[in-house]
């Protein structure tokens, strides 16, 4: 692929945070384009349905994961691309019912990892960072032009919903306008998300945050800091988490330097 296509599919997913530390975009020279029937060519891979004329996929050449991404184009859903990086295990639903949307998913998730994904309209991005883990994420999009953005190193646990919309309008009977636009979210790098919770439209939370298992997230969240309730709110400030069952001493204090650099006092 030219460089041209790879950095107008990066600007489309990534916009200003295109090229920035920790939203790294998947490496295309490490995989395989596949466009309309040829998307069939890989059961390993992927379960395919609906129209797949004028729509391409990326994907690595071995696959890792032994569970398929079911792939659905529905109605004339045209000039749509799926990017699956390199040694990524990810498998769920991608359902796409718009045209010349943008999915990107990161390289290096190595842990099974289960994502949803269904986007309504078209022009639309996702992106989800290198090495981000899911073990049940929904994403659901809706808006044209409309944007969720993951950073990399996430962590989601089970039955999480990220929406960029309310997917019904509410209007001003006065001045018959539309009072719940969808608006793009944005999920900062290494941010563990806890069970159940939901975050809604125009929400940024913070690199290094954490929110609790059953929050409601409709308002940004701090970097390095706990928000929790429903609706979620501060708190703890100047804290973070690491993967393992203990904390590793150069984890944390790398942490700690980032922390006073870009979280909350």
């Amino acid at each position: 692929m030219g460089s041209a296509d790879a950095n107008s599919l990066r600007e489309h997913c990534l916009g200003p945070l295109a090229g920035t530390a920790g939203y790294s975009f998947p490496d295309l020279d490490l995989l395989e384009c596949l466009s309309g029937d040829e998307i069939r060519t890989r059961p390993d891979k992927l379960s395919v349905s609906g129209n797949l004329q004028g729509n391409r996929v990326y994907l690595a050449r071995q696959p890792l994961c032994p569970h398929p991404i079911h792939l659905v184009f529905h109605g004339n859903a045209t000039g749509n691309t799926l990017i699956v990086g390199a040694h990524s295990e990810l498998f769920g639903a991608i359902n796409v019912h718009g045209h010349d949307n943008t999915i990107a998913i990161g390289e290096d998730i190595r842990q099974w990892s289960m994502v949803n994904v269904r986007l309504w309209s078209s022009r639309q991005a996702l992106f989800w960072g290198a090495g981000t883990t899911s073990n049940g994420c929904e994403v659901v999009m809706q808006g044209d032009g409309s944007r969720v953005t993951v950073g990399d190193d996430c962590m989601f646990a089970n039955n999480i919903c990220v929406r960029n919309s309310d997917m019904h309008p509410m209007v001003d009977l006065r001045s018959g306008k539309c009072i719940n636009p969808p608006a793009d979210v944005r999920i900062e790098p290494h941010v563990w998300v806890g069970q159940d919770a939901l975050i809604l439209k125009g929400v940024t939370v913070g690199r290094g945050a954490i929110i609790g298992a059953k929050s409601l997230v409709n308002r940004s969240v701090q970097p390095y800091s706990l928000a929790a309730g429903a609706p979620a709110r501060l708190a703890r400030a100047n804290v973070s988490w690491d993967r393992p069952e203990f904390p590793r001493a150069e984890v944390v204090q790398a942490l700690a330097q980032d922390c006073f650099r870009f979280g909350p006092a």
